[in-house]
């Protein structure tokens, strides 16, 4: 699995070679013009499947993003079972008009999981293929939802937790992004 979430500038190359695109919605401009080493965001499910692919990998199952961010310890976070903190987690939105505001990915190398993953928790929330499914594999267990998994934290007035499934439509939003695995 990517160590980091994809950047704006990974983002945009899959966009220059015209196989990505950028859909602006009015709440989403912003994100577009993030700096380079950002995570990007405001992305779909489908657009996030599409550079996974493109880069000859997949979205992660819910399952193995879990494993990564994890581990087999038992931990309630990635970093371990202390309370999220600025130290470990990009936690933050802007004071003047509360948008949620990105870090550049892989600045809080405190908060690694197990595996030394980045930003499982913090930045952005990140889609996954559905659960316990790998492209083209079917059984009960199977989500025919994606799930966003992690938690931006900025975004909202509550304490980032530890990761958890949020079951959407397959939709952007100014907080999510992914990465991507192999």
């Amino acid at each position: 699995m990517d160590l980091t979430e994809v950047t704006v500038s990974q983002y945009r190359a899959c966009v220059n070679a015209r196989v990505c695109q950028w859909l602006v919605h009015s709440n989403c401009a912003s994100q577009f013009s993030m700096p380079g080493d950002h995570p990007v965001a405001c992305v779909s499910w489908a657009e996030a499947k599409t550079y996974c692919e493109w880069v000859g990998k997949r979205l992660p199952t819910e399952e193995e993003w879990e494993y990564a961010a994890h581990g087999t310890d038992g931990r309630l976070y990635p970093w371990g079972n202390s309370p999220p903190s600025r130290s470990l987690l990009c936690w933050q939105h802007s004071p003047y008009t509360g948008i949620c505001l990105t870090c550049s990915v892989g600045s809080f190398p405190a908060g690694a999981s197990p595996f030394g993953l980045l930003d499982m928790v913090g930045n952005v929330l990140e889609w996954t293929s559905a659960q316990g499914c790998v492209s083209g594999e079917t059984h009960p267990r199977c989500s025919v939802t994606p799930a966003l998994k992690g938690g931006p934290g900025s975004c909202y007035s509550y304490e980032p937790t530890d990761p958890d499934k949020i079951a959407v439509p397959p939709l952007r939003s100014v907080d999510t992004g992914f990465r991507c695995a192999r």
